[in-house]
């Protein structure tokens, strides 16, 4: 291994140490009452490492969700191409709360639902332009063009619908802790969601599918 590849290794490193520091005391504590110093503090690197790596606090948050969006479009191309678009797209919903429960955990998933609603910094939950969002409006506009929505809806309604949906699973999975599965206790609204948005055609159809995918 040469000098720049031990560099670059101690780089990953120093960067999951202060990533593990951070999220522990984010869990341990709160968000908002962890400051940077802290962090540092805490992991044993210094302030040059930590802003080397992560610009800000929020930024700790940012690099988790850039990771799972990685995952999440992974999952994407990994879903039968011979389902329904809206049958893809539940599927796909649920496999990101699974991901969100076994990879974040309940726990983790407080903090982050705290700190979104206390701080402006965090716009992730609502930025169309991240790889999860577009991958679940593309499923939509796809199912319009294959006549698999009702008339009477538009394409924003049925995304914003889905989005709320996804949220408030994840909320009340997060405040419940006799609620193990996040996965489990999404997949009725998720269902009543899509199928609510479906045409009496695509209702019948959809029973016809292998939906043990």
């Amino acid at each position: 291994m040469n000098k720049r590849e031990n560099k670059q290794l101690r780089g990953v490193i120093t960067r999951d140490k202060i990533l593990a520091t951070a999220l522990g005391l984010f869990n341990e504590r709160g968000y908002n009452k962890v400051t940077v110093d802290e962090i540092i503090l805490a992991s044993g690197t210094s302030k040059g490492s930590f802003y080397q790596h992560f610009p800000s606090k929020a930024s700790i948050f940012l690099y988790q969700f850039s990771k799972a969006d990685e995952y999440h479009t992974k999952i994407s191309k990994d879903i039968p191409s011979n389902l329904l678009e809206l049958t893809k797209l539940e599927h796909f919903s649920l496999e990101v709360l699974d991901f969100l429960d076994k990879e974040m955990g309940k726990e983790m998933g407080k903090v982050i639902y705290s700190s979104a609603i206390g701080s402006n910094e965090h716009t992730y939950f609502i930025n169309a332009n991240r790889p999860l969002f577009k991958i679940i409006r593309t499923y939509i506009e796809k199912a319009f063009s294959n006549n698999e929505i009702k008339n009477g809806y538009s394409l924003d309604e049925v995304y914003t619908s889905l989005i709320q949906g996804i949220l408030g699973i994840i909320y009340y999975w997060a405040i419940n802790d006799n609620i193990t599965s996040l996965k489990q206790v999404g997949q009725p609204l998720l269902s009543a969601i899509i199928i609510g948005f479906k045409t009496h055609y695509n209702e019948i159809t959809s029973k016809e599918e292998n939906l043990s995918y």
